[in-house]
């Protein structure tokens, strides 16, 4: 018989809560049914979407579980739970499942997730520091999207292991693009991208998506660093070799090295060249010796495949090398002059080569005298353009002088010619004769006859002739004191002063006839010593007039002139010895006065018969020496009155009364029919 008493279904569980515990999980707990009606089974909970009615679910293990974790759920997705409580029926009548479905929780929202993975779309190089990334929007975003970030690593082909990525970039959640800077040149890197949730309010869910696929690009080549290792070396005197490695930083691909030289140390570079990549040396060709050369390199990389990238690097350090040195030029504007003016000391001086060539060590310098077989007469150096050539030379003679510079060998000689130039005496290098005129040494014999003569001591060893032009002969030039202002001519001989022609006469005492400056011996000179027949010449010597005054002066003649001394006053005695003269004063007045008389007396009458000589005598002329020397003496003629008389003019020759007359000055007449001295 059926029972009629109704089976009913489990009342509904109570208490129903609803808790996110992750981006797609929810647990759900609940009270169980007050009243079973039966055997109940495992519970079972359901969530679904607010607004959706399609169910995510999950049983209990057994009946007594009063929650359970309903999971597959989208992130940050509103739910509403429930859970249904079922029995069995116990009579086989009922066979159906008797369910109670309890009420729906209050709503939660699940956890914030993360993004799908994103999209790269492109990395591209901008230049030789940076990459510029790309990617796509964002897909499923289980949440408040935060943001990206940019991460990089140096590519490496084929390796498994690689290196780690570096964050190097946050970028807000509208960006879709980064530049990447800081990047080494000519470098492949990867990147990758990944964005980020935001957690909810109790911080709970969000975070980063797995990294992007990542892409690689290569940034731009660049300008590379400086070549190593730079030597710069002389080769000889006309070449030099810079040599090089290539730099430590090249940067891209080595497109070529210019090497850069000057002979300044500027910024202004005279010379240049490129060379391969592959080249590391180079040589500077056509130098000048003994030049300083400064010289650098650089290199260059080349641009990517687009034409992108490459430059020119820096210059190395500035190297310095001198080229070797060799044989110098030769001198130039080589000049001697002598120094005192008038000697034989040369002082020759010259500029230094324009091409030195090298160090100049000194200069070497040959004279040499081209009247003797050009006979070497010095042979010298110098270390500076400039050299004292002191050698006892011939005034006479023509000399070549050459000079070459020398460095690490011997230049060309520059020569000229030297022709030594005769000068006048200094008056001031003659004058300390002056001072010994009349003080001849002790040892001297007195004069024959001091009314007539007079020693003069020429100490010629005060003067250094070497040091001036050579001495051809040295005079003795006299002249009356009393008539210095009537002198009609300078160097007349002896003769000119006999016949009145001159109130002064030179007379030689020193005759020399070499081409060589030479000392010359202390020596006494007997003034007025010579006797005999005057000669028209300076060599003649006559006698002085007694009791006279004359100033006597030395010249020293040469080819240019001559230069005197100072003068020197000197005084003839008189006729009458000193002994007698003592005695004489002797004497009474009266015996003087009775002498006096007499004595005018005798010069009158004396005077008269020369008188009348003289003008019987008109054919001929006084040059007998000792004649002369008596009237003077014994004072019978006055030469002041003597005139030639002319009567018809005619150039003079010779005039005389035999045939070796003395020759007379320029200017003079002669009368052939009446000619004579009165």
């Amino acid at each position: 018989k059926r029972n009629s008493t109704p089976i009913l279904a489990p009342s509904a569980p109570t208490d129903v809560t609803a808790k996110a515990v992750s981006s797609n999980s929810i647990v759900v707990s609940w009270s169980p049914p007050t009243e079973t009606n039966g055997i109940l089974k495992p519970y079972r909970a359901h969530c679904t979407q607010v607004g959706d009615n399609w169910p995510y679910s999950a049983s209990t293990k057994d009946n007594t579980t009063t929650s359970v974790e309903v999971k597959g759920l989208r992130s940050n997705t509103k739910y509403e739970c429930y859970v249904e409580a079922s029995t069995t029926a116990l009579l086989a009548q009922w066979p159906d499942t008797l369910t109670t479905k309890s009420a729906k929780s209050t709503p939660v929202t699940t956890w914030p997730g993360t993004l799908q993975s994103l999209l790269i779309k492109d990395l591209v190089a901008l230049d030789a520091h940076s990459l510029e990334v790309s990617w796509g929007d964002p897909e499923n975003v289980g949440g408040t999207l935060g943001g990206f970030t940019v991460s990089i690593r140096p590519y490496v082909q084929g390796s498994v292991s690689r290196p780690e990525w570096q964050h190097v970039a946050n970028v807000s959640a509208e960006s879709r693009s980064h530049k990447i800077s800081g990047l080494e040149p000519n470098t492949r890197y990867e990147v990758t991208v990944r964005g980020y949730v935001l957690p909810n309010d109790e911080g709970q869910g969000g975070g980063y998506n797995d990294y992007a696929f990542a892409r690689s690009g290569v940034t731009w080549s660049a300008a590379p660093s400086v070549p190593t290792n730079v030597r710069l070396k002389a080769d000889s005197s006309e070449q030099a070799t810079i040599s090089w490695q290539a730099p430590a930083e090249p940067n891209g691909d080595i497109a070529n090295y210019t090497v850069f030289m000057a002979t300044k140390e500027t910024n202004l570079w005279e010379t240049n060249a490129t060379v391969s990549a592959k080249t590391f040396a180079y040589s500077f060709v056509g130098l000048k010796p003994y030049t300083r050369i400064f010289a650098a390199v650089r290199a260059a990389t080349a641009p990517n495949e687009r034409g992108k990238g490459g430059g020119i690097g820096p210059l190395s350090a500035t190297e310095e090398v001198t080229t070797d040195e060799t044989a110098p030029g030769p001198v130039s504007d080589l000049t001697c002059v002598q120094e005192p003016a008038g000697s034989s000391r040369l002082v020759c001086r010259w500029q230094e080569p324009v091409d030195k060539n090298g160090l100049i060590r000194s200069y070497k310098l040959q004279l040499v005298d081209k009247h003797d077989a050009d006979r070497v007469v010095f042979e010298g150096t110098s270390a500076s353009p400039e050299a004292t050539i002191e050698q006892n030379l011939n005034f006479d003679h023509t000399f070549s002088l050459s000079v070459s510079a020398v460095t690490i060998e011997e230049g060309p000689a520059l020569s000229i010619g030297v022709n030594l130039i005769v000068t006048k005496f200094p008056a001031a290098a003659v004058e300390p004769v002056t001072q010994h005129l009349l003080s001849p040494p002790p040892s001297s014999l007195p004069v024959s006859d001091n009314s007539t003569e007079c020693h003069i001591y020429l100490k010629l060893s005060a003067i250094d002739f070497t040091q001036y032009s050579p001495v051809s002969r040295v005079g003795v030039f006299v002249e009356e004191s009393a008539s210095a202002s009537a002198r009609t001519s300078d160097g007349m001989p002896y003769y000119a002063y006999a016949q009145g022609i001159s109130k002064s006469w030179e007379v030689t005492a020193i005759s020399r006839s070499s081409g060589v400056s030479q000392n010359m011996e202390d020596y006494i000179f007997t003034l007025g010593a010579d006797k005999g027949t005057i000669q028209p010449d300076n060599s003649f010597n006559g006698p002085l007039k007694p009791s006279t005054d004359y100033v006597v002066k030395i010249r020293f003649h040469n080819k240019a002139g001559f230069t005197e001394t100072s003068g020197v006053s000197i005084r003839t005695s008189s006729k009458v010895d000193e002994s007698d003269a003592n005695a004489n004063a002797r004497l009474s007045s009266g015996a003087i006065a009775g002498i006096v008389i007499a004595c005018l007396v005798a010069v009158a009458v004396v005077v008269a018969a020369v008188v009348l000589k003289v003008r019987r005598a008109q054919k001929r002329f006084i040059v007998d020496a000792d004649a002369y020397h008596n009237a003077i003496v014994n004072d019978t003629v006055d030469r002041y009155q003597i005139r030639i008389q002319i009567k018809r003019t005619v150039n003079l020759g010779v005039v005389a009364s035999s045939a070796a007359a003395p020759r007379i000055g320029k200017g003079f007449k002669r009368d052939d029919r009446n000619m004579g001295i009165y």
